[in-house]
């Protein structure tokens, strides 16, 4: 059990420990006429650049046609001019604000197979290791960056044989041995991410800390359950292509730490707690390979408050 927590405090502290060095910093765009800005670039279509810029004191948003920019580079400057804040005290903005995610996928259970059960039995577990799972995730950016949100990952595995038992007399028949194991994540998110800038291409990496559930309705020669739950840390990384002004396409990697110290068996109307060490805790660690079929991303309004220069 303390290793299991060492683990994920571990895989915590390095998670932050790379992120707290990640710098974004201000963007420069150059115009024909050899005038130079300090600006923070949002999007680049076919026609215009939107970026924000200081004027005396305030944070302003505009666009200037692709044609009068004779150079534009993200992070040239390593200090930037803009205020935390827009004038309003709101963050500055002209990102998306929001993104909503759908996601499915393959996963594959890591825990290790016992050694000692015979090849049918190991044969049977495997099968078992692989899975479904489906996920929803919505992210609230207060600055272009950073952000902080909700995950919520579902995952389905099942499987079913014939085998032999043997009971305490040492005679041998034929039973049921069956499993269908649902495990239910859910907990709040710190999400980063970087946008391209073309904002074509939006690279993301979440974490989340929360409540990680689990429910098998098993057979073995009879009907039982098992259900327990414990602390779940979920990581996410991938990239979303945009296919539209709010709409994009994309997949990511996953992995989710966690592991049972105790369940609950039900079975004829009985219930039992039972206990479980160190060596034989119930492992629901995870490799999620996702698809994002449907990401919605809501962004400021461009056309308010636009100001040419």
């Amino acid at each position: 059990m303390l290793k299991a927590r060492i683990q994920v405090l571990f895989s915590v502290a390095v998670f932050f420990l790379l992120f707290s060095g990640v710098s974004f910093g201000q963007d420069l765009i150059v115009t024909h006429k050899a005038d130079s800005f300090n600006v923070r670039i949002h999007k680049i279509d076919q026609r215009y650049i939107y970026f924000t810029y200081n004027s005396d004191g305030k944070n302003l948003k505009t666009l200037m046609a692709l044609e009068e920019v004779m150079h534009y580079q993200r992070g040239y400057y390593s200090k930037s001019e803009l205020l935390p804040l827009e004038e309003n005290g709101s963050p500055s903005a002209g990102f998306n604000k929001v993104n909503i995610e759908l996601s499915f996928g393959w996963s594959y259970l890591l825990a290790k197979i016992n050694p000692d059960a015979g090849s049918a039995l190991q044969d049977y577990y495997r099968d078992l290791k692989t899975g479904t799972h489906f996920g929803l995730g919505i992210d609230f950016f207060p600055v272009e960056h950073y952000g902080v949100g909700i995950r919520f990952n579902q995952f389905r595995t099942k499987n079913e044989t014939t085998t032999y038992f043997v009971d305490d007399q040492g005679n041998l028949f034929q039973g049921t041995l069956a499993d269908d194991i649902t495990t239910t994540f859910i907990g709040p998110t710190f999400a980063a991410r970087y946008i391209d800038p073309g904002n074509t291409i939006h690279f993301f990496f979440n974490t989340s800390l929360g409540y990680l559930g689990y429910n098998n309705d098993a057979t073995l020669l009879v009907p039982l359950s098992l259900e327990g739950s414990t602390f779940g840390v979920y990581f996410d990384s991938g990239l979303d292509i945009m296919i539209g002004q709010n709409f994009s396409l994309g997949g990511k990697v996953a992995l989710l730490l966690g592991s049972l110290s105790e369940v609950t068996l039900r079975s004829g109307g009985m219930t039992q707690t039972l206990k479980l060490d160190d060596d034989n805790r119930e492992g629901l660690t995870r490799l999620d390979l996702s698809l994002t079929p449907w990401r919605i991303t809501i962004p400021k309004n461009w056309h308010d408050s636009c100001i040419e220069i």
